[in-house]
């Protein structure tokens, strides 16, 4: 994830730089790692330094293409989640300075014997929970999907209620947790998904519901049974919580499977 961070800014660095080298290095700071990022490149003028970190914000892209100059806003998004702090020190005409700052280790880099058993006997790819990771945003989805796969879990992913229906119907998943977002396009948010899969399963499974809704009318609708509410910019560690609390033998998102073991039908409806 931390990699991922990186090769979101080195692009943009090079990307502004006309002459001269980028230097990639990294600087103690107290109890930070400081991994800057240096490039001579057009320099960002001091009241832009906050928008540029925006998805709708590229600076020499008038026409404001969305796939260009989105590096710094998956930067910022992802360092949000791991709870790293990314700093931009920069003047015009002289060039860039970003950093980001990741904590240090206490007595040094060495891994505790018992974290070291624990990655250990981690189980890996297929061995972990099966779950369903429901967002419309590709580039926080993708993120997610990475991060669960590497926790141990098999991931899959859908933008929106429908498709993930779908998928549950042609029988390309059977989810043990469900990962949504709460405002989700095409008519359903993420409350009315994880109703929809429940009646279809014909269980509790335990859901996790993303929102970074804060209007009255999101505040105010009650959470589900068996589920928990993160608000976004999520941290990793709150998920991983979280989804260790739901799956957990005899926790709050304990289920029980139909005796047969296998999945009754779903039945997609569409509006009259």
């Amino acid at each position: 994830m931390l990699e991922q961070i990186l090769r979101n800014l080195l692009p943009n660095a090079s990307k502004y730089t006309r002459h001269g080298k980028v230097l990639l290095g990294c600087r103690r700071a107290g109890t930070l790692l400081r991994i800057e990022l240096c490039g001579p490149g057009i320099g960002v003028p001091g009241n832009e330094q906050k928008a540029i970190f925006d998805e709708y914000c590229q600076l020499e892209n008038p026409a404001r293409e969305r796939e260009r100059g989105l590096g710094l806003a998956i930067a910022r998004r992802t360092a949000a989640m791991l709870g790293h702090r990314i700093t931009l020190h920069s003047e015009v005409g002289k060039g860039s300075i970003f950093a980001v700052e990741v904590a240090l280790p206490r007595g040094g880099a060495k891994i505790p014997d018992e974290l070291a058993e624990r990655a250990t006997d981690r189980p890996r790819g297929g061995k972990g929970a099966a779950i369903l990771v429901v967002e419309d945003d590709p580039d926080l989805r993708g993120v997610l999907k990475t991060f669960l796969e590497d926790e141990g879990h098999r991931a899959a992913t859908a933008p929106d209620g429908p498709t993930a229906l779908t998928m549950i119907a042609q029988g390309e998943m059977r989810p043990d947790l469900i990962l949504a977002d709460y405002n989700l396009p095409n008519g359903m948010n993420g409350k009315q998904l994880v109703l929809a899969l429940r009646d279809a399963l014909g269980c509790p499974m335990p859901a996790i519901i993303l929102t970074g809704d804060i209007s009255s009318a999101a505040l105010r609708d009650p959470d589900l049974p068996h589920s928990r509410r993160l608000h976004k910019p999520v941290r990793l560690a709150e998920l991983t919580a979280a989804i260790g609390e739901l799956l957990a033998p005899g926790g709050k998102g304990a289920r029980s499977l139909p005796a047969s073991g296998t999945l009754p039908a779903v039945v997609l409806r569409t509006k009259p």
